[in-house]
């Protein structure tokens, strides 16, 4: 010992010293504070020794828990500093040593660095069975040939701890012939750190005859590196299974658990996978807690009976176009097309999807191969999944600790120069390029090309957006028509931007039938075959002698738009303006409270009662006219891509009449101020005026461009607002046929719908350009221009105080109405659905005297969102898939078991209707399909449909979802709900009308939803 440090003696509590006779003296002086007696051995004395016991000794200070801290590499968030008790890591140490079988004969090679945790296991892993520990310089480690030769020839390395990257940067030929080579002395290989390779994988890096064998090893830092471990069968790696290695069973005093969304555990399914051991994080108490603490790993598992799998990392989850996407996924189905080594998908600031490849031996860099590799997953992925690059490495760098360092590939990708019109042979080959690279086709020959249409060749509105961003960054300035040209016109139109777009003129056929006036743009419609009306029953049986009902007849729109049609009445137009005041009505509740009781607990269910086939994908919105004189249960219009419009029967869903138009319907109509009339758009550049009961069109007004946005009607002048593809907007009168003014954009298509607003009167609309414009209805003068980062394809609402409007680059946006952007809200993907507004619903719809006045919008980022007026998230609600359509909010009214015919309801008096309506309008259900939740809003309830296809009714108070329906096809039209029945376009070519239930729980019995 040495008498010179005593505190030793202290802290060690040595019982016996054996000191030498000369040292004795200085001993007893250095050590004065302990208690301390000779032992007799004159043995020992002899030689110049004696024996010292030490009695007792002063009390030592408290041992701190910890063996050691250190700071964690951020994988599980930010990087952290974790205290790791002896109590966590000494039991991880013996457990591995046993089952890893270390003996005293083994060499292990430290492949982390020291500021990783696996390092302390494999130090103490090699001490506590007094095998060999190699340890190299890191220069080593970055030189894979020089390392190998190290690890085999030189040093003889039995077991070896790395993460998956590290393996790969040896390269297959590489392992192959040394590493995993039948002569090679590595007898464990243990894979950990990231995601295990496939069993296919390893059998690929494998020398023939090679015994080694192999583990996949799983922990993180917060709770003492290692957690769980699973030796791969060797059975697995013969046969070349290509599915994911489980996690293994837990390690000693390890605790695991799968917990869903909200934070439960989970028994069965995936789930994130939270590792229990008693750790200490940053400034948290070291007084050992009474219960392990559960830590979430922040990886996604599934856990089938036993067994666990890892599916990815929260992080590697993202959302691109709306849709969620797993960048492991990616990686897998790059890695499985030929001539790839190994991948990884990178998401950029920019948001861009980059894939950075590693190719094989037998293959060369350069010579196309990034371009064949993109190719290749264009057909194995979907539109949302495809990288925007393949970028090809020589390989993958990695960080201290072993794993892929991202930050490093993505400063590669930023240093590697854009492509420019340099580095094309001209202009030509750098569009086509990025037109290829966003999805578009390509032919052989240059004058294939020109006619090319983006959209039909694969492109689609979204990868539109992409494109057009790439030629911006590419060429250096701002491309204001390109949008318009991708969607609508050629390669060749945009090769030649400079040139204004053509003029898309109707075919001869269609031209022989026409009477155009250059002058008035106003086409006379001359008798054709191609005009059909097919009758319903004898069309001599509806006519005027039909009584008309004494309800006003109502608009129903997208987005809760609804309008009471009053003909000859200076009250035209009036939302629900014969509909007594609510407070009376509120009053006269009060004596039917029981109603309330007696359906307070029922069952919302959703059941399709009709469809009628159109012929083609049906994108267009509905209208619904109610209680119309010559059908008094009202008609359903709307437009098909296969040419046709339509009237349907509300209540059987039977086809009334159908008529051709030029082309492609995806305008949805609206109707002129006394009913007699739809107005509707057509992709033929056309806006079609039709009669309501023939579907005989009246008027056909030519635009120059096509029609996609949706009429507006001014029920105080009687005009008809239409946005165009021509980059107008204009204003028709349906009396005069002739159009009164129309207004330039500023360039841009205009594809969303003109909103009109009364107080103050204005005409608001968004252009693909981005601009967001406010013009005076009577004048079409531009009062004001604003505009925003990217495309609208939204359609705006106005409000008295606001103007609503979604963008693509995922905001919503709140403009004041001088044209000052107030907020924005921001969502996870591009912004196409239109905002609904609470507040437009009638006093028709409401129960209480105020509506609940909040927004409600669809995001591609798969959920719908209400805000409140200061931008305020209520609520929001995941969907299966993006939401383009516009929500639509309605009172959910619970009625009698009976359903009162149009003669009962004309002899009723307004009050008496209102009342009935009303009253039954207290007890609503707001269930997920058996529980009940009286709110005090009435009820009110929103309608979403999702691209897939799936109907939901919500609460608007909360968000709960009451019932879902799912439909055969995608749906990109907007649902609009009156009095019991939703209906809704679907790609499946069909109309649907859907009739929301209630059930009493007695079987056989319902209430419809009135």
């Amino acid at each position: 010992m040495d008498p010179d440090s005593p505190l030793q003696l202290t802290i060690i509590r040595v019982p016996y010293i054996l000191i030498q006779l000369e040292q004795m003296q200085g001993f007893l002086q250095k050590c004065s504070h302990l208690q301390v007696s000779t032992v007799a051995s004159p043995s020992l004395l002899q030689h110049g020794l004696i024996l010292v016991r030490v009695l007792a000794t002063p009390p030592t200070p408290s041992r701190s828990p910890l063996a050691y801290r250190l700071q964690t590499s951020g994988t599980t968030g930010q990087p952290k500093t974790v205290g790791v008790p002896h109590s966590c890591i000494v039991p991880n140490i013996l457990h591995l040593r046993s089952l890893f079988e270390v003996t005293t004969h083994d060499v292990i090679f430290s492949a982390s660095p020291v500021t990783f945790d696996p390092c302390i296991v494999e130090l103490f892993l090699a001490l506590s069975s007094r095998a060999a520990l190699l340890m190299v310089p890191e220069e080593v480690k970055k030189a894979p040939r020089f390392l190998a030769d190290v690890l085999v020839r030189r040093q003889q390395v039995t077991v070896l701890q790395a993460t998956p990257s590290l393996v790969r940067r040896f390269g297959t030929k590489l392992l192959q012939t040394q590493i995993l080579h039948a002569d090679s002395p590595l007898r464990l290989l243990a894979f950990g750190g990231e995601e295990c390779p496939v069993p296919a994988d390893i059998r690929a890096w494998r020398g023939p005859g090679n015994t080694t064998r192999f583990y996949n090893i799983y922990g993180i830092t917060e709770v003492s590196s290692w957690a769980t471990l699973y030796r791969i069968p060797e059975e697995h790696i013969s046969a070349g299974n290509s599915s994911r290695v489980p996690l293994g069973q837990p390690l000693l005093g390890t605790k695991l658990e799968v917990r869903n969304k909200e934070g439960k555990p989970v028994s069965e399914g995936q789930g994130v996978l939270y590792i229990g051991e008693q750790c200490y994080l940053d400034g948290e108490d070291l007084t050992p807690p009474t219960d392990i603490v559960m830590r979430s790993s922040g990886d996604v598992v599934d856990l089938h009976g036993a067994e666990l799998v890892f599916c990815g990392r929260l992080d590697d989850q993202v959302k691109r176009n709306g849709k969620r996407l797993d960048l492991k996924w990616i990686e897998q189905k790059g890695c499985k097309l030929d001539g790839v080594e190994t991948c990884v998908a990178v998401m950029d600031r920019r948001h861009r999807l980059l894939l950075f490849v590693v190719l094989s031996a037998v293959h060369t860099r350069g010579q196309g191969r990034a371009e064949d590799i993109l190719l290749s997953l264009r057909s194995e992925l979907p539109t949302h999944a495809v990288p925007d690059k393949v970028i090809e490495v020589a390989e993958l760098p990695v960080t201290r600790h072993g794993k892929v360092d991202k930050d490093t590939l993505l400063l590669s990708a930023q240093s590697d120069p854009p492509l420019t019109v340099d580095h094309c042979t001209d202009v030509y080959h750098c569009v086509c390029e990025l037109w290829e690279q966003a999805g578009g086709t390509l032919m052989t020959e240059t004058e294939e090309n020109q006619e090319l249409s983006f959209l039909a060749g694969g492109g689609n509105s979204l990868t539109a957006v992409q494109l057009v961003e790439n030629l911006q960054s590419t060429f250096g300035h701002t491309f204001p028509d390109a949008l318009d040209i991708i969607l609508h016109q050629t390669l060749g139109d945009l090769m030649s931007q400079e040139k204004r777009p053509g003029i898309r003129h109707p075919n001869e056929q269609q031209r022989k039938k026409m009477k155009i006036s250059e002058d008035t743009d106003t086409v006379d419609i001359l008798p054709s075959e191609d005009t059909i009306v097919k009758p319903f029953h004898k069309r001599t049986q509806v006519s005027q002698d039909v009584p008309r009902s004494n309800n006003c007849t109502r608009a129903v729109l997208r987005g809760s738009q609804t309008v009471c049609l009053q003909p000859n009445t200076e009250e035209n137009g009036q939302v629900n303006c014969l509909v007594p005041d609510v407070p009376s009505v509120s009053t006269a509740l009060e004596d039917v409270s029981c109603l309330a009781t007696e359906l307070a607990a029922m069952e919302i269910t959703m059941e399709t009662v009709w469809t009628c086939d159109t012929g083609k994908c049906v994108d267009a919105s509905p209208l619904l006219l109610t209680e119309v004189s010559w059908y008094p249960a009202g008609v359903v219009f709307i437009g098909s891509h296969s040419h046709k419009f339509c009237a349907i029967a509300m209540d059987t869903g039977k086809l009334l009449w159908e008529t051709k138009l030029g082309d492609r319907v995806e305008s949805s109509a609206c109707c002129s101020t006394d009913g007699e009339l739809i107005i509707v758009g057509c992709y033929d550049n056309c806006v079609y005026v039709l009669e309501t009961r023939t579907g005989t069109i009246q008027w056909c007004y030519y635009t120059r461009g096509a029609v996609k946005s949706s009429p507006c009607l001014d029920m105080k002048t009687s005009l008809v607002f239409v946005g165009s593809h021509d980059q107008h907007v204009h204003a028709l009168d349906l009396k005069k046929r002739c159009c009164v003014w129309k207004t330039h954009c500023g360039g841009g298509s205009v594809f969303s719908s003109p909103c009109l607003g009364s107080n103050p009167r204005l005409l608001c609309v968004g252009t693909l350009t981005g601009t967001l414009i406010a013009i005076n209805p009577d004048t079409g003068a531009v009062l004001w221009h604003t505009a925003l980062p990217k495309p609208i394809f939204s359609s705006p609402r106005i409000t008295s105080w606001r103007i609503y409007v979604g963008c693509v680059d995922g905001e919503l946006y709140s403009v004041d109405h001088h044209g000052n952007v107030t907020w924005s809200f921001t969502t996870s993907g591009p912004v196409f659905s239109s905002p609904c507004l609470s507040s437009s619903l009638s006093p028709h719809d409401l129960v209480e005297q105020q509506p609940l006045d909040v927004i409600v919008v669809g995001s591609h980022d798969c959920h719908v969102y209400c805000l409140s007026e200061q931008a305020q998230l209520r609520w929001k609600f995941e969907t299966d898939s993006a939401v383009y359509a516009t929500p639509f909010v309605f009172n959910l009214r619970a009625g009698s078991d009976t359903v009162l015919d149009s003669n009962i309801l004309d002899q009723m008096s307004q009050l008496e209707r209102m009342v009935s309506s009303v009253s039954t309008a207290k007890a609503r259900t707001n269930t997920d399909t058996t529980n009940s939740d009286r709110t005090s809003q009435g009820h009110l309830c929103v309608a979403v449909a999702s691209t897939k296809g799936t109907l939901y009714i919500l609460t608007l108070d909360s968000g709960s979802c009451l019932a879902s329906l799912r439909l055969p096809g995608e749906v990109f039209s907007s649902p609009v709900v009156w009095n019991n029945l939703l209906v809704v376009g679907c790609r499946d070519d069909f109309v649907y009308g859907i009739k929301v239930m209630g059930h009493t729980g007695v079987k056989g019995q319902r209430l419809p939803i009135l």
